[in-house]
């Protein structure tokens, strides 16, 4: 299992352009070890960060993304992110999904010193394993703990799923 993970993430930064493969490294790297450190499946946080943040057709995370109220944005490095996130803070609007696995700052802002830090690929997949075990043994299965990460409504969460599994399938061929 360890060395079909180790070839997923070979391959994934092996296809990517120099420039994506750096900045999608930051969001795999991070992934890999807070999966090691909450006990989630790597291949979920895999997908994951590739369904939150992947540009274009491409399955290349953005360490830097930031979605408004649905809309996506992946400014070019962390400063510019940042001042996106908080020209959007400062104007009261808190419905903003942030970093490599998009933890929304109105639910997840608490858990971090700063909004810089929520931008750190390794807090913010550090946060987002962290959530997904608590969803994990709330829910028993890693399926529902997927759906729940995205929407605690049903059909929202079951989209979400099928979405995953679909860029999941895509990683293991």
């Amino acid at each position: 299992m360890r060395l079909a993970v180790c070839a997923i993430l070979l391959a994934l930064s092996a296809a990517a352009p120099v420039r994506a493969a750096d900045q999608a490294s930051l969001c795999d790297q991070a992934a890999a070890v807070a999966a090691a450190n909450h006990g989630v499946p790597l291949q979920v946080m895999l997908a994951i960060t590739r369904v939150e943040t992947g540009r274009g057709g491409a399955l290349h995370p953005w360490p830097w993304a930031v979605n408004l109220g649905g809309e996506g944005h992946w400014p070019e490095d962390r400063s510019a992110a940042v001042a996106l996130a908080q020209s959007e803070i400062d104007l009261g609007r808190l419905n903003i999904d942030v970093g490599c696995f998009q933890l929304n700052i109105r639910w997840h802002s608490r858990a971090f010193a700063s909004l810089e830090d929520m931008f750190d690929p390794a807090l913010n997949a550090d946060r987002a394993a962290g959530f997904l075990a608590q969803l994990y043994t709330e829910t028993g299965s890693w399926q529902a703990a997927t759906a729940a990460y995205h929407s605690r409504t049903e059909d929202l969460g079951q989209a979400y799923v099928a979405r995953v599994e679909e860029v999941l399938a895509a990683l293991v061929a």
